[in-house]
């Protein structure tokens, strides 16, 4: 017998389950599953869970899959903290010092804050480009909302 279901269709397992970005976007504001909408995958604020407890989607397809996210991160929390400085130097009277004081822990601590924020894009970004397969995922769980 065929692996085919539909004349030319490939098999339910090897389909692509698409998700439409904007969907996408608002689990990753929200911290939320990309799949399947579900609020617990985080085991803290930076840690993620290895995969869903409900789709059981699979978060890091491979090692060091979330590099990207902590460049775009860091890249852009610096990028940010730089123009603040950049602007509080040239608009106010405040001393060097002064705008160490605010600016520094700024720098350490934005990163931290967006790290669930970026990670949650990163997989947007992924899952756009390349969508998941259902055979990868527990249709079941997605189904029954």
């Amino acid at each position: 017998m065929s692996t085919q279901s539909v004349a030319g269709a490939p098999p339910a397992s090897d389909r692509e389950l698409k998700i439409a970005v904007r969907t996408l976007l608002g689990r990753a504001l929200r911290r939320q599953c990309p799949i399947c909408g579900s609020g617990d995958i985080w085991l803290g604020w930076i840690s993620i869970r290895d995969q869903c407890p409900r789709c059981e989607y699979r978060f890091a397809r491979e090692s060091g899959y979330f590099l990207g996210s902590m460049l775009l991160n860091v890249i852009f929390s610096e990028l940010l903290v730089m123009a603040l400085m950049v602007m509080v130097l040239v608009f106010t009277a405040m001393l060097w010092w002064q705008v160490e004081l605010i600016i520094l822990p700024l720098a350490v601590i934005l990163p931290i804050l967006w790290n669930p924020y970026f990670k949650g894009f990163w997989l947007t970004l992924d899952l756009s480009a390349h969508p998941v397969k259902e055979r990868n995922v527990n249709m079941a769980a997605i189904l029954d909302e």
